[in-house]
């Protein structure tokens, strides 16, 4: 435990360790836990991963099956924060940054420089009459990057939704600076 503090008049464990992958020894990784004292229920988790030297921690790998081009991780970071409903915790934010290279496998030189962010914020907790899926809604073993679902206009234009998530109209017209987001999210090409 590194320190103590005081969230919602709440006694917090503040613990922070490093995590390592045997396979990958230049990967390294900084956690920090935030714990109730009470109950001991995680308030939020965050990391980052990173090389020990150098600018690369794992080992590249292909774009796609066909690609002449390979990731090449240079820096992520994950912040997990959780909520109460009901007496139970749940997961109300997550985001996560990934910095990588892109490079040219036959020339060996770096085309360009790839920043992936992703956020999802849960704005809403159903608890009564859920019917589940059949199939999985997320993938629990794929990034939150490669399950892209279809655009959904309504949820943008309703004003309740749209205060929860930290978008402004700036940020609405920069994302629609070349195409509408209802066509990037119609666009095969982003989801492979």
């Amino acid at each position: 435990m590194d320190t103590l503090m005081y969230l919602n008049d709440r006694l917090v464990y503040v613990v922070n360790f490093l995590s390592y992958l045997s396979e990958y020894p230049n990967f390294e990784r900084t956690n920090t836990i935030y714990i109730d004292a009470e109950n001991y229920a995680i308030y939020k988790f965050q990391w980052e991963e990173y090389a020990k030297e150098g600018k690369y921690s794992e080992k590249p790998w292909p774009l796609t099956k066909e690609s002449i081009y390979l990731t090449n991780r240079k820096r992520i970071s994950t912040i997990y924060e959780y909520g109460m409903c009901q007496g139970k915790m749940y997961l109300k934010y997550f985001d996560e940054k990934c910095y990588d290279d892109i490079i040219n496998s036959k020339t060996n030189v770096v085309e360009f420089e790839s920043l992936s962010h992703v956020t999802l914020i849960i704005g809403q907790i159903e608890t009564k009459n859920i019917i589940m899926p059949e199939k999985e809604t997320l993938r629990r073993d794929q990034s939150l990057a490669t399950q892209l679902n279809e655009y959904q206009p309504e949820f943008w234009s309703n004003d309740e939704q749209v205060k929860l998530v930290p978008l402004t109209r700036k940020n609405v017209k920069d994302l629609e600076w070349q195409i509408p987001l209802e066509s990037q999210f119609k666009n095969e090409g982003i989801r492979k």
